[in-house]
């Protein structure tokens, strides 16, 4: 009886250590993609169209990789758990294509 409940709870700790492990993951990315929104807005104070190209296609990847991320298992189930949301990629020429903001999660 007690090897049983010695085996139950060295799962429960591994599954525990998974989730802490896989929301780390995704908040580091989500922390990838807040910088690169901080580092687009910042191109486009400076009014340098190259600068704004360059910022948003590092922005649109991070975005990429995030979504991606938050549509694959196992980190969908941390990701809903924890309302992550996908975000928008930036539009060209423009505003991102919808809310995408820093605080926007």
């Amino acid at each position: 009886m007690i090897p049983v409940v010695i085996a139950v709870v060295v799962i429960i700790a591994l599954l525990v250590l998974l989730d802490v492990y896989f929301y780390k993951s995704l908040v580091g990315v989500r922390a990838e993609v807040d910088a690169a929104w901080a580092a687009l807005e910042q191109a486009q104070a400076s009014s340098d169209p190259g600068q704004v190209a360059t910022a948003a296609k590092v922005y649109n990847a991070s975005v990429a990789v995030y979504n991606t991320k938050i549509e694959t298992v196992p980190w969908s189930a941390i990701a809903r758990r924890f309302k992550f949301e996908s975000r928008k990629p930036f539009a060209a020429g423009g505003e991102p294509s919808a809310t995408t903001g820093p605080n926007d999660y």
